[in-house]
């Protein structure tokens, strides 16, 4: 209740400050206003005294006297209006001095009740203290306090109708797209298995209306009674537990029907917190149903036959949970009994509103994720390449990042409800920004782990930004071959230099001293690293001239093969018979390159060879054309042809020249040529030289 309280004064105060803020606002531009009537005023005054020395007519005199008169008017109108606003500016301040006073005391009572967590604050449930209220007393204490409740709703409900007003229309937008969903989903589901295994939320449209409606709960209704919140805690709670009902075994529905019991016993708590003893003994009836709950949530998460990983996973869990459950609740319930309440109070309560956030945050997530599910089914998504062809990795990173965010969520509310989270920041922001010294160099391990993850999400980034264009830019528009993957190089060099340059600066390093060093560092790659920046600047020229592209076939000195990659540094080439050249950037650039495919993918193929003399020229010529235009590899355009290249005395000359679109197997193509020739020429009894 008193972290309650301070959530709705700091709201409060939050609210007093937008509020002086605009008090400043306006007494700064009255004060504007009423500097600018001041220079009128002795603007005018300075006018009339000289068109009295001037003898001006009287009737543009008597003008001037009426504008006179109405800038004095306007200026008691704007003096007026800047004491209004300096006397509510006055009162803002008053009352923010109150709630600072307010919010000192309940820091003050909550240091009180941290201090007394493990005293006995209250008498054994067996003492006679205890036992000597009457049931008459607790009944009509517990009326007292659901009136005053019931009374103080009432009271909000009149002030702010129009955010009911809001809140309802929300749910009713939500239900009717939900309701829409569930009809796509139904025609869409038979073909898309992703659809199918989010069908079962889009089947309970109402419910999932609810719960997403309640999201923003704490935004349409700010400072509402604690009588409200314990009815909008059930709202969400029994449309959880029948989505749930969707998602678990059946076994395992006792789970949601046992928690929604005890969510209605804490709510009814803490409506009747002002009662002294009723909270207690309720309290103490739910601790002892909570170890009872906890002995079967054990025995029920043995492992049934025929599960998958994931469900034998998921009840391993349920059982680490059912025992943690039974000791804190066996703790919480032992605490009670001896008067131990404040204590009982601290790890029950954080007991059972984990369980409820855990449930909601459960059943949130596996709405969003059948919602998404959806949205990557439909369009524009569904027109994506990136989405169609990777839907289902698509749809595990959005899963794992959902969970990950419920688990972080959790996590928060457990340590709020611990009342430990302020703790827990405030010793994690002393670790963070602890200052570590390197010599006149400061930073902190906040600072560093700023500049990793800085650096870290540029890689990611990068791989993002080049997974979109390959996949949905590059196939719909018309690129010259090998821009593509320029571009793509250079997005990535530049998003990682961002990134770098980032990085230094959230590792807290003045930008001067690093422009220093780079100075520096070009000093150094001047004498000591020209090969290096050599490379890097060859690198840049290839990627922007683009003279070798991937996938060309090159020759430089002795090596030829298949350019597979083209590095910031140095390049691969593939060679024919397997092996990896690393080729230096530089050596590209300044040597003697052959790039049988820069302009053309076509690679000619020229193959010599001698035959009898005596043998028809003509027909040895046709022979060798229509063997080489009968291979699937060799191109008809242009054509093969054979050519005499030599007269000599006892042999004739030939030459076939052939053109292939697989530049990378001209050597094999070249040898099947060779032999389906050489069987060619057998079978028409031409003899070969």
């Amino acid at each position: 209740m008193l972290r309650s309280l301070a959530g709705e004064w700091s709201r409060l105060r939050r609210e007093l400050s937008g509020l002086n803020r605009d008090l400043t606002r306006r007494v700064n531009e009255l004060e504007r206003y009423s500097a600018r009537l001041d220079d009128l005023g002795k603007t005018w005054d300075q006018t009339v005294a000289a068109a009295k020395d001037s003898s001006v007519p009287a009737e543009v005199l008597g003008r001037i006297e009426i504008v006179i008169s109405e800038i004095r008017q306007a200026h008691d109108a704007v003096e007026k209006q800047r004491a209004r606003a300096l006397t509510m500016q006055n009162r803002v301040s008053m009352q923010d001095a109150r709630i600072a006073d307010a919010l000192l005391s309940l820091d003050q009572a909550r240091e009180k009740a941290l201090n007394r967590v493990f005293l006995q604050d209250s008498a054994p449930i067996w003492s006679l203290a205890v036992r000597a209220r009457t049931a008459q007393d607790l009944q009509d204490e517990s009326l007292s306090s659901i009136y005053t409740q019931w009374a103080a709703l009432g009271s909000y409900v009149e002030r702010h109708g129009m955010r009911f007003g809001f809140g309802v229309v929300v749910f009713i937008v939500l239900a009717a797209a939900l309701l829409w969903a569930r009809r796509r989903v139904r025609g869409l589901s038979a073909e898309e298995a992703g659809l199918s295994l989010a069908s079962p939320v889009f089947e309970m449209p109402i419910a999932a209306a609810l719960i997403l409606s309640l999201l923003g709960s704490r935004w349409i209704y700010p400072q509402a009674p604690r009588l409200w919140w314990a009815l909008l805690g059930a709202l969400a709670l029994i449309p959880s537990v029948i989505i749930l009902r969707r998602l678990i075994p059946s076994d395992l529905y006792p789970i949601g029907y046992v928690l929604i019991s005890f969510f209605f016993l804490d709510h009814l708590r803490s409506v009747a917190a002002a009662v002294p003893f009723l909270p207690r003994l309720l309290f103490l009836i739910e601790l002892l149903g909570a170890v009872i709950f906890s002995f079967w949530l054990v025995h029920s998460a043995e492992r049934p036959p025929r599960l998958t990983a994931d469900q034998l996973r998921a009840r391993k869990m349920i059982k680490i949970a059912g025992y943690v459950a039974l000791g804190i609740s066996s703790a919480a319930f032992i605490a009670n009994v001896f008067g131990y309440v404040s204590l009982a109070n601290l790890i029950g309560n954080g007991l059972l509103e984990s369980s409820y956030l855990a449930l909601i945050l459960y059943v949130l997530v596996e709405v969003l994720d059948a919602l998404l599910t959806m949205a990557l089914s439909l369009r524009p998504f569904a027109v994506l390449g990136s989405v169609s062809r990777y839907r289902s990795l698509l749809h595990h990173r959005i899963r794992r990042a959902l969970q990950s965010l419920g688990v972080l969520l959790w996590a928060l509310g457990v340590l709020q409800q611990l009342l430990l989270r302020d703790q827990v920041f405030g010793a994690a922001y002393q670790v963070l920004t602890a200052d570590l010294s390197v010599g006149s160099i400061h930073f902190s391990l906040g600072d560093v782990l700023a500049s990793g993850i800085t650096v870290w999400a540029a890689f990611l980034v990068s791989r993002f930004v080049r997974f979109l264009l390959d996949e949905d830019l590059y196939p719909r528009v018309r690129l010259k071959r090998g821009l593509s993957y320029a571009i793509s190089n250079m997005l990535h060099y530049l998003i990682l230099v961002v990134g770098f340059f980032l990085g230094v600066a959230a590792l807290g390093f003045d930008m001067t001293r690093v422009t220093i060093l780079a100075g520096a560092f070009s000093v150094g790659v001047g004498f000591g690293l020209q090969n290096i920046f050599n490379n890097f600047i060859s690198g840049l020229i290839l990627l922007f001239e683009r003279p070798i592209n991937i996938g060309d076939v090159v020759q430089i000195e002795d090596a030829s093969g298949v350019v597979e990659r083209i590095g910031i540094r140095a390049s691969v080439i593939r060679t024919t018979n397997g092996s990896e050249i690393i080729m230096p950037n530089g050596k590209l650039i300044s040597e003697r390159l052959i790039n049988w495919t820069l302009s053309s993918r076509q690679h000619g193929i020229e193959l010599p060879l001698a035959v009898a003399q005596g043998t028809d020229p003509g027909r040895a010529i046709a022979l060798l054309e229509r063997t080489a235009a009968a291979h699937p590899l060799v191109t008809g355009d242009p054509p093969p042809q054979a050519l005499v290249m030599k007269l000599g005395p006892d042999s004739l000359g030939l030459e076939l020249r052939a053109w292939t679109d697989h530049s990378e197997q001209w050597m094999q193509i070249r040898s099947e040529l060779a032999i389906a020739i050489s069987s060619a020429l057998a079978v028409e009894k031409i003899a070969i030289r």
